[in-house]
């Protein structure tokens, strides 16, 4: 085996600057020295021995530098100084020096960037989503309120609707209140005008009542009536007759009666009271109601203790 080969099995050396060099190294280092002898060339040994300083730089370059690139930029950051002063104990070349250096800045600001835009994209899909759970809160937010509007404007139409409804029920009572507060004062009139009448004649009321009944006396003969129906606590229960609410069918019509009405039906006044029904010469049967009504206020006169005058 020559010596060169044998060069190649040597164990690790240190040069007299620290760093250490390997068979191979020495075995390639050994060729370039031969060589440079061989050329006789002063230029071609410095070369060599640059080469070979050069070799050192590269394996303590790949042993202490690269692995720098596994770490965070952080970690390079506490690092650096030690490993770049590692670097140079095994590294005599200041160019290379520099040059590991500047690859160390270089990786630095690399993750640096690399983070910055990692957070910065982070932060962007952090404000979208966000914005995005805010629209969704604004959206749910108009729609609940334009439920809340609908329900709002529901309830004003049915408030509406109900108050309408009343103020024609109350509109349709006070009609019926008046129509009936005008026909007892037609009823009392006719019952004054009996009474003068009666006075002069020197005739009971019910004679009375028998001269005026074709004047006085109100169509309410039943045939005429439809949808009869009775009314509730009516005052005329105070004086044994059925009060009750109908609509005229189509025999009133032509004369001229229609529409909804209440009062009382003849043929039950006729059972109790025979004196204040009459017969028409159409046939229909009439109800005398002033007679009805001045039995009604007798009911309501409070009775007065005391002696009876004769």
């Amino acid at each position: 085996m020559s010596l060169v080969k044998s060069m190649k099995n040597m164990p690790f050396k240190e040069t007299i600057n620290g760093a250490t060099m390997n068979g191979p190294m020495i075995q390639e280092l050994a060729k370039k020295l031969v060589e440079a002898l061989n050329k006789n060339s002063w230029v071609l040994f410095s070369d060599t021995y640059t080469m070979m300083e050069k070799t050192l730089c590269d394996s303590a370059f790949d042993s202490l530098i690269t692995p720098l690139q596994r770490i965070d930029y952080r970690s390079i950051i506490a690092k650096r100084r030690d490993v770049l002063k590692g670097f140079s104990e095994q590294c005599v070349l200041e160019a290379e020096r520099e040059r590991a250096g500047e690859w160390i800045d270089d990786v630095i600001d690399g993750k640096q960037k690399a983070e910055e835009k990692e957070r910065q994209a982070e932060e962007q899909r952090r404000q979208k989503e966000e914005e995005e759970r805010r629209q969704r809160e604004i959206e749910a937010e108009r729609r609940r309120e334009e439920e809340r509007q609908r329900q709002r404007m529901e309830q004003e139409r049915r408030n509406r609707e109900a108050a309408e409804r009343k103020r024609r029920e109350e509109e349709e009572r006070a009609r019926r209140a008046e129509e009936s507060r005008r026909q007892a004062q037609r009823n009392l009139e006719e019952i004054e005008r009996a009474k003068r009448k009666a006075k002069k004649k020197k005739n009971n009321v019910v004679k009375v009542l028998g001269v005026i009944a074709g004047v006085a006396a109100i169509f309410s003969d039943e045939r005429l009536k439809q949808n009869i129906t009775t009314i509730p606590d009516s005052e005329y229960e105070k004086i044994g007759l059925r009060g009750v609410t109908w609509v005229w069918n189509e025999k009133t019509q032509t004369l001229g009666m229609r529409g909804e009405e209440q009062g009382v039906i003849a043929q039950e006044v006729e059972k109790v009271y025979p004196q204040a029904v009459i017969m028409g010469s159409d046939g229909y049967k009439r109800v005398y109601y002033s007679f009805l009504d001045n039995l009604l206020v007798d009911k309501k006169q409070p009775k007065v203790k005391g002696k009876c005058r004769l």
